[in-house]
């Protein structure tokens, strides 16, 4: 996709809501956002799917058909009740399905002020996973940390065998969304009965000048009787 399309702007309705407003009202809002939503993954997708697995890429198309079913929740919905989120969907947004970040640094932007903090630190910049050495690390025990995108790659097997197993999109419209656009995030996986000694400590860092609208993807695996800490 063309840079001009990655950087595709999304501009919400002028209508505000407000708490306990019709929700004939806000159903028309979320759907002019959620069919905003589904014409921009259409126009990126090529982009969007990557490296990922072919069935990765199934699970999105999946995704995608079941957001357009469910749309964002509303407050008309029981569980939702008391979190309106008309004023997120009101916003601007920029989009980056390229990873534009890749070269801002990371150590100029944030600064770990826990002192003597001693862990296995993960980045994330504006969704995109961050690194100076290596994508993914494979320690000596074989724990595999790093970026989830990099993981398609090179460890399919794994991610065929775990990738959306705990979301429940076919219920959430959040998680659908999450799961058709998501690209990178935090891999961790641990192999049977080990333990990881030093905690993972993963940093999220938001670097715009303007709102952006990205979904982040987490893979962490535990095998049977493994441990570890993650410091989020």
């Amino acid at each position: 996709m063309g840079q001009e399309r990655n950087r595709r702007s999304h501009r919400g309705l002028n209508r505000r809501l407000t708490q306990g407003s019709n929700p004939i009202m806000e159903t028309t809002q979320s759907t002019a956002i959620k069919d905003s939503l589904l014409e921009l993954f259409k126009e990126n997708q090529q982009a969007i799917q990557g490296h990922s697995t072919p069935l990765v890429n199934r699970l999105r198309k999946h995704a995608i058909a079941r957001f357009r079913d469910n749309g964002f929740p509303e407050t008309h919905q029981e569980n939702w009740r008391f979190t309106d989120l008309s004023p997120l969907l009101n916003t601007e947004y920029s989009f980056d399905f390229s990873n534009r970040s890749r070269n801002m640094d990371t150590d100029k932007i944030f600064t770990c002020e826990v002192y003597d903090l001693d862990t296995f630190s993960i980045t994330l910049l504006n969704g995109w996973f961050v690194y100076k050495t290596a994508p993914l690390t494979k320690l000596p025990n074989g724990t595999i940390i790093g970026s989830l995108a990099k993981a398609m790659e090179v460890y399919p097997e794994l991610i065929d065998r775990f990738y959306g197993k705990a979301a429940r999109i076919e219920e959430y419209g959040l998680a659908s969304l999450n799961t058709a656009f998501a690209q990178d995030g935090l891999f961790i996986y641990v192999p049977e009965g080990v333990k990881v000694e030093k905690p993972i400590q993963l940093i999220n860092i938001v670097n715009e000048d303007k709102p952006v609208f990205f979904h982040p993807r987490h893979l962490v695996v535990a095998e049977k009787d493994a441990r570890l800490t993650l410091v989020h």
